[in-house]
């Protein structure tokens, strides 16, 4: 079959075709409408120190400092991961934890290390104010870990987490990213849709032939 007999068939069902594109789009549309409202918090969390010595001499200590800092940073990722620690952050936000599976309570925050000291958080839930109360809650028990690791408090400069305040954003599919979607969508169901009617009317048509023969 050469190109100009594949597009000939398309051009004749391309009512078809446009119908379907245009009823997965409104469909794509009404899905978008009827989301339901999420919000999503970017947090980012910077490594410091706490008491740390000041010094006009030039040492090596800075060089190590971040060297620390970085895998201190690394640390703090580790805890995010783990249920143990995502269970107090919920705790300490208000939030009920029994129902919630192991999996479910690892993937509620995603956490990944930007530099040596900055750590970038997010999180999702359908009211601003817990999204800001969960991230206070982020802060306040990742300093109470971290303040256990030196519990004897004999060392200066020890790690301290300090937090920016969250950037809320839309969590919801975007009304043109929906459209795009049921666009692409609709294409793929349409051409299928036409190649297999086109394909039983084939069929039909050779069978018809064969019944004509005999």
């Amino acid at each position: 079959m050469e190109w100009y007999d594949i597009v000939k068939i398309y051009w004749k069902e391309r009512r078809l075709f446009m119908l379907i594109v245009v009823a997965s789009i409104f469909v794509a549309l009404a899905w978008q409408v009827s989301q339901p409202v999420k919000y999503r918090a970017a947090l980012l969390l910077n490594v410091g120190r706490d008491k740390a010595p000041t010094t006009s001499e030039y040492s090596f200590d800075d060089f190590y400092r971040l060297q620390a800092d970085e895998r201190f940073g690394d640390t703090v990722v580790r805890w995010l991961q783990s249920p143990r620690v995502v269970s107090d952050i919920l705790k300490e936000s208000g939030l009920n934890v029994s129902p919630r599976s192991e999996s479910e309570l690892k993937s509620l925050i995603v956490a990944k290390r930007l530099s040596s000291q900055v750590i970038e958080l997010s999180f999702s839930h359908a009211e601003k104010t817990i999204l800001e109360r969960e991230a206070d809650a982020i802060v306040k028990v990742l300093n109470e870990y971290t303040e256990k690791l030196n519990q004897d408090g004999q060392k200066d400069g020890w790690f301290v987490i300090v937090g920016s305040d969250p950037v809320l954003l839309d969590a919801r599919v975007a009304l043109p990213k929906a459209v795009a979607m049921g666009g692409l969508i609709g294409c793929f169901i349409a051409f299928w849709t036409v190649t297999i009617r086109w394909s039983l009317r084939q069929s039909k048509l050779e069978r018809k032939s064969e019944d004509d023969k005999l």
